[in-house]
């Protein structure tokens, strides 16, 4: 019985996951000439998701989920956040290396393995999993008091947010650097088609809660150093820009600096704060038994987070099967080979690596943490790859091979269906059997 309310839980979220999809790929495509989420708006709407309702998101759901007691539990929530892009690293390498890729395409789909979808999908599927009883009994009570939806969203939307600091440090202070070196490498290969002609430049955009934004990368004016492209990938203020001469390097201290201000990073680290101390918590947000003296900001910050998931969602669909895509486009070797090998480094090794760990450290080792942590830490082992990769190398003027792993992932993303909705019933059934 406990199986079968499991496998609902996760068939109820993955369910959601797929009808917003569907709605975000329709709007995406239709109608035809004009669609309703076209690339212009899409990259409105997500400079207003990103600088607007994701940082209230951040800062609600840290804080109103955080207490100086709890703090002691939460920092594993950054190791394993290491701990999945290592284990992510090697599945890609591997999966690469047998199937022989080179060149810039290589770094590129390492780079897609290693770093998954780990903010929006992650959000959608515990926004409807929080309604099941069988979640919010892995919640610690206060006061033989159950958790309700509200407190799970809450505290599960601040792990996942939390989760995402140290993987967009690492993405834009370390990854970002060596995809840059590599795509100006003359090794790399060109960006024209096997004619030599310039590749038609196909709109590709990152539709990620708060990993990167829609962003509409123009053809044929590639960015010429990581800072720039920092700027378009992440709408931050201009960093200080690298002299023209210098070669690019491997790793980039301005664009880790810049990215570690970024307004969504200090959202999540002030929610820490701001949740930890009890006075001034209970004073903007409050918690189930203790209203806020201030209630307007705690409604206000609320109202402006509570669109940001959905609409992180079908953004990212929007984006997955632009209207110019055909079936061809997919049917490729040169795209359904990768399609196939990065899936089984996504779906199959890295979670199978990941859930393995997890149980050793939790079994013998005594890490702390709820049970409900354990479940957000184990369900982004099983995310497919993130957009913000695909953008960086058409920013880079590497259009060719962003078309292609944009067919890539539109493929991955059809697949994550099956793998995310299997490996989420593990999920569950393995924190299930953790002590309260």
């Amino acid at each position: 019985m406990v199986v079968v309310e499991l496998i609902k839980a996760s068939g109820s979220a993955v369910g959601s996951a797929i009808i917003l999809s569907a709605v975000g790929v329709y709007c995406g495509r239709y109608p035809k000439g004009s669609p309703l989420l076209s690339p212009d708006l899409r990259k409105g709407m997500g400079n207003l998701l990103l600088k607007v309702l994701v940082p209230p998101l951040a800062f609600y759901s840290i804080a109103q989920g955080t207490s100086w007691e709890g703090l002691a539990e939460m920092w594993p929530v950054f190791i394993w956040c290491i701990v999945n892009l290592a284990l992510s690293a090697l599945a890609s390498a591997v999966v690469s290396h047998i199937l022989r890729l080179d060149g810039a395409f290589k770094v590129v789909f390492m780079a897609a393995g290693t770093f998954g979808n780990n903010v929006s999908l992650p959000l959608i599927l515990l926004q409807t999993m929080c309604q099941e009883d069988s979640i919010l009994e892995l919640i610690p009570k206060k006061d033989d008091v159950a958790a309700t939806p509200a407190e799970c969203k809450s505290l599960t939307f601040g792990l996942v947010l939390l989760y995402g600091v140290p993987w967009r440090l690492c993405l834009f202070g370390i990854a970002l650097p060596l995809m840059r070196r590599c795509a100006s490498s003359p090794e790399g290969g060109s960006t024209t088609d096997e004619e030599g002609a310039d590749i038609e430049c196909q709109s590709i955009h990152s539709e990620e809660n708060p990993n990167g934004s829609p962003t509409t990368i123009e053809c044929n004016k590639p960015v010429e150093d990581e800072n720039a492209l920092l700027e378009t990938l992440t709408q931050t203020s201009q960093p200080p820009q690298l002299p023209a001469d210098e070669d690019p390097p491997y790793f980039s201290w301005n664009t880790f600096k810049a990215v570690a201000m970024d307004l969504n990073i200090i959202a999540c680290l002030a929610g820490v704060v701001f949740g930890a101390v009890t006075p001034v918590k209970n004073f903007l947000i409050g918690d189930a038994t203790n209203p806020p003296t201030m209630p307007m900001i705690g409604s206000a910050l609320g109202a402006l987070a509570e669109p940001s998931v959905t609409l992180a969602m079908l953004l990212l669909a929007s984006a997955l099967v632009p209207e110019n895509a055909t079936l061809g486009q997919y049917a490729n070797r040169k795209v359904l080979y990768p399609s196939i090998g990065i899936s089984i480094s996504r779906f199959v090794i890295t979670p199978a690596l990941g859930f393995g760990i997890v149980y050793l450290a939790q079994r013998f080792v005594g890490m702390p943490g709820s049970r409900i942590q354990w479940l957000v830490i184990l369900m982004q082992f099983t995310v497919p790859s993130s957009n913000l990769v695909v953008v960086s190398m058409s920013a880079l003027g590497r259009h060719k091979i962003a078309s292609d792993m944009a067919a890539v992932y539109a493929v991955q993303y059809g697949l994550c269906i099956i793998a995310v909705t299997a490996w989420t019933v593990a999920a569950l059934v393995m924190v299930n059997a953790m002590p309260e």
